[in-house]
């Protein structure tokens, strides 16, 4: 392999694939840890068994590659020539192995839910707020999870698991949080200047001033009567 030997020729070509593959590791590092930081908290998702080892074995990958360079600046022989792709190779089969064994093997969450379970609630979730925004249903304080089940046609459980599964709330805080984000909107509103929290309570969906009040506060961290001071002398 080193019979005309051309140093410059190889030079370039070795920079641009070391370049290559260089950042192309880099940027499989980058985009794998900012998946795994944005999903840490939700639970819906495996990440111990997907996206986790896939990082580990590219960051292994990116640390054998970078001590080769380093090797490969510093002394060109057969044997950093050979070691490197026989390491990196070995990890990628690892990896491919455990990617071909993952829907096989690894088929629950760790909240015991199945990933088949998952996908249905956020299916159905997406349903539901689709329903509650465009045909304003939280607005009826008789709306609960019997009658959007029907709705639906799904049954009452089945809504509220779903609701817990991926909102991470009961059906009542997460009905509310619809109801507040109305009553805000009303609140800034110049027709509503003049009028009562409790009319705004009441056109909002909730069955009672005390009700809307407690709901406010949990979602806004202030009450709704501070809350619409703040607006009035922001304005």
């Amino acid at each position: 392999m080193y019979e005309n030997y051309k140093a410059v020729r190889d030079l370039e070509i070795n920079i641009l694939f070391n370049a290559h593959i260089f950042f192309y590791l880099l940027a499989a590092i980058f985009l794998l840890t900012r998946a795994f930081k944005s999903n840490k908290k939700q639970n819906i998702l495996p990440l111990k068994t997907d996206l986790k080892p896939a990082l580990l074995v590219i960051s292994g990958i990116f640390i054998v590659y970078a001590i080769n360079l380093i090797r490969f600046w510093t002394s060109y022989n057969a044997e950093t020539i050979l070691w490197m792709p026989l390491t990196i190779a070995a990890l990628l089969f690892i990896m491919a192995y455990r990617a071909l064994r993952i829907d096989d093997v690894v088929t629950t969450t760790i909240d015991g839910k199945t990933k088949m379970e998952i996908s249905r609630s956020l299916v159905l979730i997406s349903v539901l707020e689709e329903e509650l925004n465009d045909n304003k249903l939280f607005l009826n304080h008789n709306e609960n999870l019997d009658t959007l089940s029907k709705r639906l046609n799904t049954n009452r459980q089945y809504l509220s698991n779903a609701i817990n599964d991926v909102k991470g709330v009961s059906f009542t805080k997460y009905i509310n949080s619809f109801r507040v984000t109305h009553a805000k909107r009303l609140i800034a509103s110049p027709n509503y200047e003049q009028y009562t929290l409790e009319k705004i309570a009441q056109d909002s969906g909730f069955s009672s001033l005390s009700t809307f009040q407690r709901a406010f506060k949990e979602n806004e961290g202030i009450s709704p009567a501070k809350y619409r001071i703040k607006k009035q002398v922001n304005l």
